[in-house]
């Protein structure tokens, strides 16, 4: 057997196994990056249609959404309300519950708990203020691996607020609120849902201009001005109460007024 002859054989077949990996990276990077001309023409034509934009808020390389599940941190509203106001907790309406340590109540996805009793001290300090939150949280079975977390003053303490993530896009209708007066919880709301530790495959996701121009006839004709564009999940349909849920791949649409848009991202089947 020749075996400069197979050598150079094989030296060929991983030049040619490069190229072709090369190639396929090339192709997925050209995909993923929207040219200058259409993001302009797409910011042409919402103009056009009395949507105002400036191109330096359309992103210019789509983001991957993978298939995402997430578990509801509220197994039941029954067990819930225990892991708030202990054993002693009471049914006190078909979505409400009380126990001399507070109440809670619930609406879907939602709950809201208020603490019967708090302190105030002039004391506290965000540092302290913000691990008691994490801690009331996290021995409710709340996942906080993924949160962004934001303190800000209010007039009894201070206001914890835990922004909820999955792989790594934020999931814009599940977030909670923790209030501290002092060095305890005064009260608790929000809809947290834990993103369960499956990877699958990215969903097949509209361009952010296709989007956008998909959203001219929701727009209607009025005049609006958008703000900001991002990429995420929402939990569908949290005013119904949901024991898991697919998480959905949306783009936030912010008006300079405040409201907000999330049209579905995925490109339809």
């Amino acid at each position: 057997m020749n075996w400069n002859r197979a050598k150079t054989i094989l030296i060929f077949l991983f030049l040619f196994t490069d190229l072709f990996l090369l190639a396929n990276m090339l192709s997925t990077y050209k995909s993923a990056t929207i040219s200058t001309e259409i993001i302009k023409s797409t910011a042409e034509i919402l103009n056009a249609n009395n949507i105002k934009i400036d191109v330096s808020a359309i992103p210019n390389k789509s983001l991957p959404a993978p298939y995402a599940e997430a578990e509801n941190v509220i197994s039941d509203y029954d067990s819930f309300s225990v892991a708030f106001l202990g054993d002693n907790a009471a049914k006190t309406g078909d979505y409400s519950y009380e126990s001399k340590t507070g109440a809670i109540s619930f609406s879907g996805d939602s709950f809201n708990y208020k603490a019967a009793a708090f302190s105030i001290s002039s004391d506290a300090d965000e540092k302290n203020a913000q691990e008691t939150a994490i801690r009331f949280l996290k021995d409710k079975g709340f996942d906080l691996s993924s949160a962004k977390i934001e303190t800000s003053k209010i007039s009894s303490g201070f206001l914890i607020t835990f922004e909820n993530y999955a792989n790594s896009l934020p999931v814009f209708n599940s977030h909670v609120s923790v209030e501290i007066s002092g060095n305890s919880v005064s009260a608790a709301y929000g809809i947290w849902f834990n993103a369960l530790d499956t990877r699958g495959q990215d969903n097949e996701l509209k361009s952010v201009t296709s989007a956008l121009i998909d959203f001219i006839p929701e727009a209607g004709g009025e005049a609006i001005e958008i703000s900001g564009l991002e990429l995420g999940y929402t939990v569908p349909e949290s005013t119904s109460y949901h024991k898991s849920a697919v998480l959905v791949p949306v783009w936030r649409i912010s008006e300079a007024s405040g409201r907000q848009h999330f049209p579905d991202a995925r490109t339809p089947e």
